[in-house]
């Protein structure tokens, strides 16, 4: 009996020595902007806002994106924006437009709607709204990790390096 409670002692240690630790880098740099909230009838990108749904859709007419989309799962109240950024967060997920599915079409009784297309997959498994950064040129940083266009990649410092002097390598565009 014993030795199973030290070993969930050291287990849970761990985990919390994983939980404070911060990534070499994240402190050097800070978001490109100021992240901000969308009021209703207010779009940022592919995100519109009507009441209290978020929508993920490129379509100009937001009649179009209620009418023909399902609202995005994200919690339009805490939902926080950065201009030209397709990143956005609200208080419990980071999300990107990872898969985005264009439906080409036209009806008699569509409104003027036609075309539409939205997100499949937005949400980024295990990213941290609370510390996560928008650096520039797709890359978002949390505490832990590195991401670009929403997925997680090996932690880079030349990115971080990057991101601080604030010139991008056409390689790395």
């Amino acid at each position: 009996m014993k030795r199973i409670d030290i070993l969930m002692i050291v287990l849970l240690l761990g985990v919390v020595t994983w939980m404070s630790y911060t990534h070499e880098g994240y402190d050097e740099v800070n978001d490109i902007d100021q992240w901000y909230q969308l009021n209703d009838g207010e779009r940022e990108g592919w995100y519109i806002r009507v009441g209290d749904s978020i929508y993920g859709s490129s379509v100009d007419e937001i009649h179009c994106c209620v009418k023909y989309t399902d609202p995005l799962k994200i919690d339009a109240k805490s939902l926080k924006v950065l201009k030209d950024c397709d990143y956005v967060k609200d208080k419990n997920h980071v999300y990107y437009p990872i898969s985005i599915v264009c439906e080409d079409w036209s009806k008699p009784d569509s409104e003027g709607c036609s075309d539409i297309d939205y997100f499949k997959e937005y949400l980024i498994e295990g990213a941290d709204p609370k510390s996560f950064k928008y650096l520039g040129n797709d890359y978002g940083i949390d505490r832990h990790f590195m991401y670009r266009r929403g997925k997680r990649i090996p932690w880079d410092d030349r990115i971080i390096q990057y991101a601080k002097k604030g010139e991008w390598p056409a390689v790395i565009r």
